[in-house]
């Protein structure tokens, strides 16, 4: 799982946020706006995912065959 700000920078690529190598992944996110990716092998699937301070925030990502995951990049330190 990888977790990215809702909009790509100005080069295309979305910038990473958190990942997670679990099932069901707990990700604690500030505020905001975000995609949630998962891939198994040649499936992927992408869900947005709107946090509120204070909320607990749960979603399902639908996965599929294919290409055309978007291009994540690492956070800038």
């Amino acid at each position: 799982w990888k977790v990215v700000r809702e909009k790509p920078g100005a080069d295309g690529k979305y910038q990473l946020v958190a990942t997670s190598s679990e099932s069901s992944p707990q990700i604690l996110l500030r505020e905001g706006n975000y995609l949630v990716l998962g891939r198994i092998g040649d499936m992927w699937g992408v869900q947005p995912l709107s946090i509120k301070a204070g909320r607990i925030t749960t979603t399902k990502v639908a996965l599929k065959r294919g290409e055309g995951a978007p291009i994540v990049v690492a956070a800038a330190n």
